[in-house]
């Protein structure tokens, strides 16, 4: 235990130091980002925990899957806002404990493809999610999400506050998860809302389904 606060507290000083407001130059911001980065991807490698949340995933349990530290409340724990330059981000360029790093890890998760955040855009904006899914060349499903296959949910235009999900299954009615049938109920999901994993349901027609790892004949709309 003790080692293993020793190594929390240094992946969050070199977060910490990564972001502009840390005041350090360019390089040292690049070389602090790197490190935290590389932290995650080698717990996501040897993690026993991670192992086994894998396992309960691939066993059809809803787990949270996100990588450490990014998921833990400790981390980049202060208020992150882009304008001031507090924000933490993953390796896609999204920020940490944001709909659209979870979304884009469970891509990877899934199929193993990096959906990266553009130079110059907001890496907590689900708006231009529409447009990295078309560029990564996935198929935008006309209806409602395919049990046992992987999907995007990118919320209606018209939305006020634009949010992307993850597809868990439809809502059985008894309490648990379809993930083979289509029952006609709500769709379950899981997301990050307001730094916390959150699973909820919803009306497949709140939303666009995209599908991850097949590749699309025509532009998503």
């Amino acid at each position: 235990m003790y080692i293993m606060r020793k190594i929390d507290r240094l992946v969050n000083f070199f977060a910490k130091n990564s972001v502009p407001a840390s005041g350090n130059n360019r390089f040292l911001r690049y070389v602090c980002r790197q490190l935290y980065q590389a932290m995650s991807e080698c717990w996501t490698a040897t993690s026993p925990a991670f192992i086994n949340a894998q396992e309960r995933l691939g066993a059809g349990d809803l787990v949270d899957t996100y990588p450490w530290p990014y998921r833990e409340h400790w981390f980049a724990d202060w208020e992150e806002d882009e304008a001031r330059g507090t924000a933490v981000l993953d390796a896609n360029g999204f920020i940490v404990r944001h709909d659209t790093s979870y979304c884009a890890w469970k891509v990877y998760e899934a199929v193993g493809v990096y959906i990266l955040c553009p130079d110059g855009a907001s890496g907590s904006d689900a708006s231009i999610w529409r447009r990295l899914l078309s560029d990564a060349g996935f198929l935008c499903v006309l209806g409602r999400p395919q049990p046992g296959r992987p999907h995007i949910g990118i919320s209606n235009r018209l939305s006020r506050n634009p949010e992307v999900i993850w597809f868990e299954g439809y809502d059985s009615g008894l309490g648990s998860i379809d993930r083979e049938i289509d029952t006609d109920g709500y769709v379950v999901f899981t997301t990050y809302r307001d730094g916390k994993y959150f699973i909820g349901a919803t009306p497949a027609d709140r939303y666009t389904w995209i599908q991850v790892g097949r590749k699309m004949t025509f532009p998503v709309p």
